[in-house]
């Protein structure tokens, strides 16, 4: 009876042990998670207070530009600065400078403190000069944070340039971009999908060797091998078998897109305008070169680095020098000053297309003598 007795007790200790055990490691990890969830909700909240005053700082600086006229503005001839500025249970700074090379556009720097924390944040401001629509008088063309150590210390900003190079990009990518939306609505399968963002195809390129950078590898999937009796599409010698798209030149007047396929090789020649008379219009002239995999062909500029499509022509407008760069090569002759503004000079440009490579032309502007032409032999099969 009493040998019974010892053995449950001898038993019970190790279980309740690993009772208290298993207890423990459960409060230690809600302990743990819990923690985690009250940081990122800490870091959550200090985030949207440093939001919150770099907001209100930067509809305070908009406010003020609807107080007057764009040309009255405070920081017309030289940048603008406040520092220590009380807000929100918090504090700001503020830079703000005419856009460099812009005209009716604004860069905007608010650092703000809060909660033993610095943070920095920047809008570029386009101010829409038309009394007839005060409610949208200044919209927002790119926000993003920054460090605080890119507030500036002197009299210019820090990113302008580099702001400048993305909103460049951003033109230059939107048609291809537009194009692949519209193919994809049109028909929005699976094969669609795939040829509207090609990949690599499975075993056509090797994967870099990247074992001696860093930690990781890139695992690789086993793809099944395709049946050997697959059948395979007849070849076909017709050039519009081949090559399918609309033929002969293009002409776009004021406003278009249009796309060549090139039948065969031949020498293509453009024939851009851009005249604006207008000081404040815009003019955007875009052409895109593909190759017959449907990539596009960047051209880049040896003296900024910057890669460009076969022609890139962005007016802003007629107070500042802005040419047209033709296979990544700017071309100062592009534009001439007349009566104290810049319009686009009639100039052509001519190149080599090769067979199956793709032409998008598209011209935006609103001035009724603009116009966009290519022709070429290689339009025709």
């Amino acid at each position: 009876m009493m040998s019974c007795f010892s053995f449950r007790r001898g038993m019970a200790i190790p279980f309740v042990i690993a009772i208290a055990l298993i207890l423990g490691i459960l409060l230690a990890t809600h302990s743990f998670v819990s923690r985690s969830y009250f940081t990122q909700i800490d870091h959550l909240n200090q985030a949207q207070i440093h939001f919150s005053i770099a907001c209100s700082a930067q509809a305070k600086i908009l406010a003020s530009l609807y107080e007057k006229p764009w040309e009255e503005r405070e920081f017309k001839t030289a940048p603008v600065s406040l520092f220590g500025q009380k807000i929100l249970g918090g504090e700001y700074d503020s830079f703000v400078m005419n856009s460099p090379g812009k005209f009716f556009q604004l860069d905007i720097y608010i650092r703000t403190r809060a909660a033993n924390k610095t943070q920095c944040y920047f809008w570029r401001i386009q101010y829409n000069d038309d009394i007839f629509d005060l409610s949208n008088r200044c919209y927002t063309i790119f926000f993003t944070p920054v460090k605080p150590s890119d507030f500036p210390s002197g009299g210019s900003g820090t990113i302008s340039s580099n702001i400048d190079d993305l909103l460049d990009e951003r033109i230059i990518n939107k048609p291809p971009s537009d194009e692949k939306v519209e193919k994809i609505f049109k028909n929005p399968d699976l094969p669609n999908l795939v040829n509207a963002f090609p990949a690599r195809a499975p075993g056509s390129t090797p994967l870099p060797d990247v074992s001696g950078v860093g930690s990781y590898s890139i695992p690789t999937l086993g793809i099944p091998q395709a049946k050997q009796n697959s059948p395979k599409p007849p070849a076909t010698t017709d050039p519009d078998e081949i090559i399918k798209g609309p033929k002969g030149p293009v002409e776009i007047l004021v406003e278009g897109t249009a796309k060549r396929v090139a039948f065969k090789d031949g020498e293509v020649t453009f024939k851009p305008k851009p005249r604006i008379t207008g000081r404040y219009n815009i003019a955007k002239i875009i052409v895109n070169l593909y190759d017959p995999n449907g990539k596009q062909i960047f051209f880049k500029n040896p003296e900024n680095g910057k890669n460009y499509p076969l022609l890139f022509w962005n007016r802003k407008d007629g107070k500042y020098y802005y040419p047209a760069y033709f296979k990544g090569i700017e071309d100062p002759d592009s534009l001439k000053l007349e009566g104290g503004a810049y319009s686009g000079n009639s100039k052509t440009y001519s190149f080599q297309i090769l067979k199956g490579q793709t032409l998008r032309l598209s011209l935006d502007t609103s001035d009724p003598e603009a116009h966009l032409i290519a022709e070429s032999d290689a339009f025709y099969p």
